[in-house]
Formats: structure tokens, sequence, C-alpha cells
């Protein structure tokens, strides 16, 4: 599968000690990307292209003229750092330049999901980027996939249970977006993607693996840098003690002599043998089931095939793209997490697919993005399911525990599986509204967007015993200009008291007078 890319390699160099993964998983889909809506793109908003072309590289008023378009010019090469041999080759790359700039701009004012870019490849036609950058033939990619095995461990598992979004990014098991070159490698890269993935979640340890192994050893049904399959790529690794990382055997953006079983000194000069990660074996999705790969990619990261070859996706600089594709896989990515994204300028909201490329971080966004999911929606991605209360009570083990927070209904199996411990504090929160218990705890704002991957529906509220609210007993109203109780009744014993002795006052200084 030959793919694209373009610029400097950057090696990334670890030192990390690595163990035997014991899980992978591949998939190859046999359309697109999934259905009428196969490659969808989606990033951010789409910028006014009237108040902000800085996103695409270029503005209306470079167009205005054939001066400014030549400045224009002048500044992408400066950009990308390109040179040409000859004057002739430079006129020649400026009509391209120009051809593909009224493409862009033309793309850009009739759709409005996502923009197209002046990137990297702005100087070839289109022909010239499909012969460059791709070249695997439907037919061997589709001949090759139907002797697959269509059978996935996650195929029991309940699709309205998944978590609303993941991202293998954030989890760490995600290695920085590298550059193929001009090498046709992606098949390498998309495999090298997911094995890195699932080593740092069986390991902990996340580790650049090496691509370039894969281009000069694994010769059994691939050629390098002219094209390749990921399925022979996990048999290689597989069945040949597994890879090296990418310190040890870094990238070349061609092909090399095979040097399977490197050595490196230590401290005190004596060769030992390098680390390498290995897999027992790998795995098919089920083709052309998007709730299939929706269940894989939220266990870990999976290779992914795709056809790459519209002239709008060599553009592509962000947005949600819903242009057109097609079967002819020619293209290995790996697909790395999903979501949903916030409203659209129409209201809606995209559901996509995360997807790690190996064209350089100058292609889309940053070297990623985002292919909105096609017809297989997951129930919880596009509304939400509402629990009752039992329904939720159900699910109160560590194996399978569920939270109402909020009137949210979450799914904290997994991340009771990431952080071991504490397991009885949140098991003691099953089967009643835990929102107060969270709340308690002071949750980070890390920590509460965290609860967006675990979200599986809403809770019932009506079936959710109300809370009795303790009130405490009526007190008398207490009123100043009121004489107390206690008072009146001293009064009301004193004053005759104090008259009857008054009138024997009285009587006996009578008596004494009149004696």
């Amino acid at each position: 599968m030959a793919c694209a890319g373009a610029g400097p390699m950057k090696v990334v160099k670890l030192s990390v000690t690595t163990a035997t993964a014991t899980l992978l998983l591949l998939l190859c889909i046999i359309i697109g990307l999934l259905g009428p809506s196969c490659v969808a793109l989606q990033l951010q908003a789409r910028p006014s292209h009237s108040s902000d072309f800085s996103i695409v590289g270029y503005s209306s008023e470079d167009l205005s003229s054939h001066g400014r378009l030549m400045e224009l010019f002048e500044r992408w090469l400066s950009r990308h750092g390109k040179a040409y041999a000859s004057l002739e080759e430079k006129l020649r790359r400026f009509e391209v330049f120009k051809d593909n700039l009224h493409h862009i701009d033309e793309t850009n004012r009739k759709v409005s999901s996502y923009w197209l870019g002046l990137n990297d490849f702005a100087d070839l036609t289109h022909e010239e980027f499909k012969a460059a950058y791709l070249g695997l033939s439907s037919s061997r990619a589709s001949s090759s996939s139907s002797s697959f095995i269509s059978r996935s461990r996650y195929e029991g598992v309940d699709a309205a249970s998944l978590p609303k979004a993941v991202d293998w990014r954030k989890k760490g098991a995600v290695t920085g977006v590298k550059n193929q070159g001009q090498c046709g490698s992606c098949w390498a890269f998309s495999t090298v993607a997911a094995v890195e993935g699932i080593n740092q979640i069986v390991t902990g340890n996340l580790t650049a693996l090496s691509e370039q192994e894969l281009i000069d050893c694994d010769t059994d049904g691939n050629n390098g840098c002219n094209g390749g399959l990921m399925n022979h790529a996990f048999s290689y690794i597989a069945h040949n003690g597994g890879l090296h990382t990418e310190e040890a055997y870094p990238y070349l953006m061609e092909e090399g002599s095979c040097q399977r079983r490197r050595r490196s000194e230590d401290d005190d000069g004596h060769h030992q043998q390098q680390v390498v990660v290995t897999i027992s074996g790998y795995e098919d999705v089920p083709r052309n089931n998007e709730q299939a790969l929706l269940k894989a990619l939220a266990h870990q990261p999976v290779s992914v095939a795709i056809e790459a070859s519209g002239r709008n996706l060599q553009f592509y600089s962000g947005g949600v793209f819903d242009g057109p594709c097609g079967t002819a896989l020619d293209h290995g990515v790996a697909a790395v997490g999903y979501g949903t994204a916030a409203a659209n300028r129409g209201g809606e909201h995209d559901d996509y697919i995360i997807v790690k490329n190996s064209w350089g971080p100058s292609w889309g966004e940053k070297g990623a993005a985002e292919a909105r999911a096609g017809g297989g929606r997951r129930p919880s991605m596009s509304s939400s399911k509402v629990f009752t209360l039992e329904e939720v009570a159900k699910h109160n083990t560590k194996d399978d525990c569920w939270l109402i927070i909020s009137g949210k209904v979450y799914n904290v199996t997994k991340f009771l599986e990431d952080h071991p411990g504490g397991d009885d504090v949140l098991l003691s929160s099953t089967a009643k509204d835990a929102t107060d218990d969270f709340e308690d705890v002071g949750h980070s704002t890390t920590a509460r967007a965290m609860m967006d991957e675990y979200l599986v529906g809403e809770i019932d509220a009506t079936t959710i015993p109300s809370k009795v609210k303790y009130t405490p007993p009526k007190q008398p109203h207490y009123n100043q200009d009121k004489t107390p109780e206690f008072m009146i009744k001293i009064l009301q014993f004193l004053v005759p008291l104090a008259i009857l002795g008054l009138a024997v006052a009285v009587r006996i200084y009578t008596k004494s007078e009149s004696a």
C-alpha cells in the first residue's frame, strides 16, 4: 500500500524496557471508510473566509492579480522549504500551484463542513500525488482481505454500553505523528501504531517502534517503499520475534538492508541483544461493520485501510470532510478513538473516528484527523439511552460497575480496571443516585472531563426514590413586644402579694394613729 508524505523525519528516541504484548487487533475495512460518508474529517469549526484565511494559507486578495499570486507562491516555497532545479521547472510548478489554489478556493466557497489549504502537496497535480503517494491496487487488497477470518473478541459487547468517547492519545497509548516521507510505507506505520498502542495498554510503557525493520525485513508479501499490507506485517512480527524500538532501528525514508537482530553495547562494552516488542497474533474486525469498529476502539487502537486518493483529501486542512469515497483501498492509517463533535452551524452533532496519519504534521490538523462515523452509529453516540434504576442496579460488581451521577449513567468498569484499589468505595455508590458522593470527593476538571468516556446514557428520574428532606420541629415565633409567659406568672403571684402587704401596712399604720 503506497502512501504519502514529505519532509524530514524526526526520530523519537526512547529508552524503555518493553515486554511482550499479548493482544493485537487488525481492521481492514473494505470500503472507503465505513459506509457512504467514508473518509469524513472533523476537527474544528470552519473559518469565515471573509475574516480569517490564515488557516488555509491564503487570502482573497492573493487571487486578485498575477503579481499577488507569485508573491503567495514565493511565501509558500519558503514556508515549506521547496526549491527547484531550474527556472523552467519553477514556472511549471507555479502553474500547478495556481490550478490547485483555484480548486482549493472554489471548494472552500462551496463547502461548509470542511476546508482545504495550501499544504505540502500544493505544487503537485492530483495525478502526480496519486502516483507518488498512492499505489496499492484495490484488487490486491480485496483479494487478500477476503481470506481474513471475520471474527472479533468484542462481538458480544453491547454497543449501547460503550463509552461516549475514547481517545487513546489522551490515555498515553499513541506516539507522536510520524512522517513516512516519499516512501510507500504507510502499511508499516499503520501496523506499528497498532502494536505501539496495545503494548502500552498491556505493559504501561509507550515505546516508539521501528517501521524501518518492517520495510527492510518483511519481504514475504510486502514490498518496502513500493507498498504492502498490514496483515502480512502483523504475521511477520508474530512469527519473527517482534520489532526493535525506533531508537535501535531508526527510519530512513527509503529501503535498507535487513538487520533484524541488532545488538548494542552496554556500559562495560559487552554486546547485548536489543529489546524488542512482540505480539502473539492478530484478529480481524468484521468488514463493513462500524459498530464492530467502535467496540474494538473502546479497547485499543486499530489498524485501518482506506481509500485516500480524492483530490480534496490531498489538500484537506480541517473540518468535517464528507467528500466522495470508494472501495479502492490505497492507504493505511491507525484509528485511535472516537467521539461526537460539538454542534455545527446546522445544529447537528457529527460522530467521528479519530485517525492518526503518517504524512507528517503539516497535513490536516497536525497530522491527524477525525473521520465521520458512517451508517452504523452507536446508539449512545447519536442519542442518549434512558435506563431505569432497576436496570442500572444490576451492574454492581467490580467487573461490571455502573454509577448514576447528575442524571447520567456511567459505566466505570474500565476505570476500576485502570485504577485498582478503592473498589468498595465505588461499589457502595451503585444502585442509587451517587451525585452527592461524587461531589463530596471534589474531583478536578480533568477528572470530570474523563467521565465523558464512560457515559452510556441517562437515568429515568421517575425510577429514583425521592429523597426525604429533614424538617426540624417548628419553633414558636419570638415577638420582642410580647412579655414572656414566665414573667407573667411571676407577676400574677407577686402583684397580689404586694397589694396584700401594702394593705396590711396601711391598716397597721391607721391603728397606730388612732391610738
